[in-house]
């Protein structure tokens, strides 16, 4: 049995993608800190723990992800043509009876209100701040069944997945103990950085930034990467 280290700075992926099988142990017996379990394996899971974390299927409730869909059997004729359970061929069950749905290169989370049975679908949209998301997520999988052009999945785009990737070194570094300086040094190569232009480099307020978003990402904030990116 080993403690866990926050990572190895510039290892995050290997780190969270590690086979727990070989440590897990009775949470009766773990070390904590702070509330944060220092055992691999040690904490009571939401899924298997023998599980690889890049492979592991994760069901969210629809107040954590506006994308997850709520379908329940329409109420009304459909004009036309309308979706049914009987197309819905899922490639994943959770425990809670979601669905995960593989169609036409997209990959959609649904919930199901009531007995679907052979009747036609309607989608359930909850009235909230992310409203717009789960509009987002209806109109993505009317596209797909329909056969149209999908449009992207606008939550984890290229830059906001380059970000993250930055941050999870940056917090890394930083609850290994290193100085924020030393941290700039590393992610900011092609920058020369001595001492005495380093309180007013701009290298400098970026890290502190990199560094208090990488905090608030890995205690709780990473859930916001289930909605899209919104201007501040």
């Amino acid at each position: 049995m080993r403690q866990i280290s926050r990572g190895s700075f510039c290892g995050e992926i290997a780190t969270t993608a590690a086979n727990t099988r070989n440590y897990s142990k009775p949470a009766t017996s773990l070390q904590t800190k702070q509330g944060l379990c220092l055992i691999i394996g040690g904490c009571l899971f939401a899924t298997d723990p023998a599980l690889n974390a890049l492979t592991t299927v994760i069901s969210w409730t629809l107040t954590a992800d506006p994308f997850k869909l709520l379908l329940a059997p329409s109420p009304a004729s459909p004009a036309g043509r309308g979706v049914t359970s009987e197309i819905i061929s899922p490639t994943h069950l959770s425990a809670d009876e979601s669905i995960r749905l593989a169609a036409n290169g997209q990959m959609f989370d649904i919930a199901f209100h009531g007995e679907a049975g052979d009747a036609s679908l309607a989608a359930l949209v909850i009235l909230d701040d992310i409203t717009p998301d789960r509009l987002q997520a209806i109109d993505r999988f009317w596209s797909t069944m329909w056969r149209r052009k999908t449009a992207p999945d606008e939550r984890l785009t290229t830059p906001r997945r380059q970000r993250m990737r930055t941050m999870l070194r940056a917090v890394d570094a930083h609850y290994a103990g290193e100085t924020y300086r030393a941290i700039g040094e590393i992610l900011f190569l092609g920058y020369q950085i001595d001492a005495q232009s380093w309180v007013g480099n701009s290298v400098r307020e970026t890290t502190i930034r990199l560094v208090r978003d990488g905090v608030k990402l890995v205690e709780g904030g990473y859930r916001s990467l289930l909605r899209r990116p919104r201007r501040s």
